[in-house]
């Protein structure tokens, strides 16, 4: 996780974290959250990707990761907030 903030030595503060503080996040070495500038890396990486409205904000998302976000909320039968992804999933 590429993060646009210095890191406090305690690892609460990633609950604390907005959309503005999150740059980019590769998993395995594949993107797949990030803001628009990262949009070439998704596409020299060949990773599909959708663009989403993160409040006044474009940011590009993996393609189905909405998808599989929902099958984990369902799985654990609740909805879990990420507040640096205010998006309806």
């Amino acid at each position: 996780m590429i993060l646009n903030v210095i890191s406090p030595k305690d690892h609460d503060f990633i609950w604390k974290l907005d959309e503005g503080d999150i740059i980019l996040i590769v998993k395995n070495g594949n993107p797949l959250y990030g803001i628009k500038d990262f949009e070439k890396l998704f596409q020299f990486l060949n990773v599909p990707y959708e663009e989403v409205k993160v409040k006044q904000s474009v940011r590009i998302i993996k393609k189905g990761f909405t998808k599989k976000m929902q099958e984990i909320f369902y799985k654990l039968n609740k909805k879990v907030n990420f507040h640096f992804l205010p998006i309806e999933i």
